[in-house]
């Protein structure tokens, strides 16, 4: 089922690969190279929120909303290769592989735990230093 319901891409550094408010229609898994992730602010600045790393997938969200969007935009931060599954494909392996179920769920809170810890230090940073590290 899986084999038939992805497809993979290479995106060159800067390409967006899910945009933030888009229909959430795909799950993104990193093959190799390196996903940032992005908020928009406001006023269409983006504020860095943390990366996504080979074997690391991005984009998933557990929801029962028919019409769900990606809370993010997920651009290729280094010249990558993705692979994208159909997010309705992927609920239903989920619910019939309790390991993987298991590991995505914790795979979600330590992405948690590491935006915490970055926005933590964004936080306690200086404004000199803010403009710095920007």
């Amino acid at each position: 089922m899986l084999f038939r319901s992805h497809c993979c891409y290479r995106y060159k550094s800067g390409d967006v690969i899910f945009h933030e408010q888009f229909p959430l229609t795909h799950i993104g898994y990193v093959i190799s190279g390196v996903v940032g992730l992005w908020k928009e602010n406001k006023n269409a600045s983006k504020q860095f929120i943390t990366f996504v790393k080979e074997s690391e997938s991005f984009g998933y969200k557990m929801s029962e909303e028919e019409k769900d969007t990606y809370n993010n935009t997920f651009t290729a931060f280094e010249d990558c290769r993705v692979c994208l599954i159909k997010k309705d494909v992927f609920d239903k392996i989920l619910l019939e592989n309790y390991e993987l179920h298991t590991k995505i769920i914790l795979n979600n809170i330590k992405t948690l735990e590491k935006i915490g810890e970055e926005l933590s230090t964004q936080l306690n940073m200086s404004a000199k230093e803010k403009v710095v590290n920007a």
